[in-house]
């Protein structure tokens, strides 16, 4: 698997890599004992049971079987080739990777790598131009008048784009990067006259990836131009629903809180971060897809909306709600008076003032309720219409007690009794329960379902706590191996399992995360269960003997009946020869 790629490297990186902290880039995990547990990426299921073991630096779904190290994680997650994974950990730990025998052939890493360079690039063009051209002094001008301080700008690598035709496509070109590279980021469009810069005049806002690499920008126009604001186009390396406007900052902050923010415009998240806000993302102006809140639930499930107060932001308010919470997010709505923006209040009203709305939001059903009542003003107040239209909500609420909080609030507010909401419910629920699929069906990948295993057999068992031993505890090979045959595990998996582990056991710096590398798929997922297997908790050495005395008796056995049935042949057969050798043979197993 891994023979382009040095081993000493591959093991710098494992040295350097903790599997907690890159699968903690994806899902919430929490500490369970000396593991810690989450939801599986891998497939849909209502109970956790995704483990990841610091200690053997390997992760494990008991609902699925996907299971392996590192690397593997990355490969099913990303869709990465094990080069591809191995140089992506690479450059998060500072390895340099070099790949043996694959000439300048270029994968789609090294492609994302240049990508990332190019944006680098412009980006710092983009600061220079803002910093210190003449050009941008109304751009400075204008931040200035926005509240935004010298370090909130350079915190936030603002720039601005100079409005000449092809500023940037001459600046990067001496950097050695060509106009077709410039074009297949966004940064640039083909015309009649040669490549332009996509960007002029505008102040500009590099959007960041969660690990902090600039993946495209967003550009605001100064004074009455169209469009107002102008985001990278849709590329190989930029997709807008994939990506939130500051969340590689506030990820941290969005884990120590408990909850994120989510505002509508670029703005709204450095206004509020320079206000000591600093949970909060944007949704870059569109409404959340199900990539954004996946994303999201990476770090909370904790949500608190806060888009701007005027029509759109309502709309794109209301768009955003459901999908969260059928995704299992618990949704509250922060509502600002007077038609302003996040921006401008905090501006007005400072972090104290904001941290009030906060704890004021509204619960996503008493913020729906409103909105639909006031659609409905002046129109026929239909209670039962206004009903139909909350009730998936209901649905969505997992928590029993909060169900019941919000049958009696509907109740409260259509001016109806518990029993009658509570009626409808039932009712909705017995209409649509066999539109509604079962979750932990549904499957998003082929590592999500988990073959029905066989009931393991006393032997199966026996092998499976040796080999778990033996991989655990290394030094205690050259005992099984002097006690027992040379061909003692009978299970195929195993047996691959454990002649694989033989040689990299010797390996000074042996993990047993280290065989994943070596096994095909079935392999792994047999290796992921054996390792998080729940065993006795006695010194190795003191419950050894055990296992090896069960294997033995398996052997004898084995034997005894192989040669009743070589014995049977050769009596079948008149051979008083090897009649006379079996039962010698049998005697010896007595």
């Amino acid at each position: 698997m891994s023979g382009f790629i040095p081993e000493n490297t591959l093991d710098d990186i494992r040295s350097r890599v903790d599997i907690v902290e890159v699968i903690s880039d994806y899902i919430q995990l929490k500490k369970k004992g000396r593991n810690f547990v989450g939801p599986c990426p891998f497939h849909q299921e209502r109970d956790p049971s995704f483990t990841v073991s610091p200690e053997k630096q390997i992760f494990y779904c008991f609902g699925c079987a996907a299971g392996g190290n590192v690397f593997k994680f990355l490969m099913l997650h990303e869709g990465f080739t094990f080069q591809e994974s191995v140089e992506t950990l690479a450059r998060r730990v500072g390895v340099t990777v070099s790949v043996e025998g694959q000439g300048d052939k270029l994968t789609r890493s090294r492609k994302t790598d240049s990508a990332i360079k190019i944006n680098t690039l412009a980006k710092t063009f983009f600061q220079e131009v803002l910093s210190q051209w003449e050009e941008a002094a109304p751009a400075r001008e204008y931040l200035q008048g926005r509240g935004l301080s010298e370090e909130t700008v350079n915190n936030f690598e603002l720039g601005f784009a100079p409005g000449a035709w092809n500023s940037l496509v001459r600046h990067l070109n001496k950097h050695k990067v060509g106009a077709d590279a410039l074009v297949k980021l966004g940064l640039a469009a083909e015309g009649k006259r040669g490549a332009y810069d996509r960007f002029r005049s505008r102040i500009i806002f590099p959007i960041h990836d969660v690990s902090g690499n600039v993946v495209g920008f967003g550009g605001r126009v100064l004074g009455s131009g169209e469009p107002k604001y102008l985001n990278t186009p849709e590329t190989e390396y930029f997709n807008k629903s994939r990506v939130l406007y500051g969340i590689n900052e506030s990820r941290r902050y969005i884990r120590e809180s408990g909850y994120v923010i989510i505002m509508e415009g670029y703005m709204d998240v450095i206004a509020a971060n320079q206000n000591g806000v600093k949970n909060a993302v944007a949704s870059l102006g569109t409404s959340l897809t199900k990539d954004q809140v996946r994303l999201l639930q990476r770090y909370t499930n904790d949500v608190v909306i806060a888009y701007d107060a005027d029509a759109a932001g309502i709309a794109a308010t209301l768009r955003g709600l459901d999908l969260m919470q059928e995704m299992g997010c618990r949704v509250r709505v922060i509502s600002i008076s007077d038609g302003k923006d996040p921006d401008e209040f905090l501006q007005a009203h400072g972090a104290q003032g904001w941290q009030d709305l906060v704890v004021g939001a509204e619960p996503l059903l008493e913020y729906k309720f409103r909105q639909i009542k006031a659609d409905v003003a002046g129109k026929s107040n239909d209670k039962s219409a206004m009903l139909q239209q909350l009730l998936p909500n209901l649905v969505n609420i997992r928590d029993d007690v909060e169900r019941a909080e919000s049958i009696k609030l509907l109740a409260t507010r259509l001016h109806t009794s518990w029993d009658a909401i509570a009626g409808e419910f039932k009712r909705f629920i017995e209409k649509n329960r066999k539109k509604r699929p079962n979750s932990d069906k549904i499957t998003n990948n082929k590592h999500n379902t988990k073959h029905n295993t066989e009931q393991l057999d006393a032997r199966t068992k026996a092998e499976k706590m040796l080999l778990r031993l033996i991989l655990e505890n290394p030094q205690l090979v050259s005992t099984v191996q002097k006690e027992l045959e040379e061909n003692f595990f009978n299970h195929p998996m195993l047996d691959r399992v454990f002649k694989t582990a033989l040689p990299l056991i010797e390996r000074s710096d042996y993990n047993p995360a280290i065989i994943f590398d070596f096994l095909d798929e079935d392999d792994q997922k047999v290796l992921g269960d054996l390792l998080m297997e729940n065993v006795p908790e006695a010194e190795p050495v003191k419950i050894l003997p055990s296992y090896i005395e069960a294997m033995q008796k398996f052997l004898k056995r084995e034997r005894r009946e192989s040669l009743m049935d070589k014995l049977i042949e050769a009596e079948k057969a008149g051979d008083q020869k090897r009649v006379s050798e079996m039962l010698e043979q049998l005697q010896t197993l007595l």
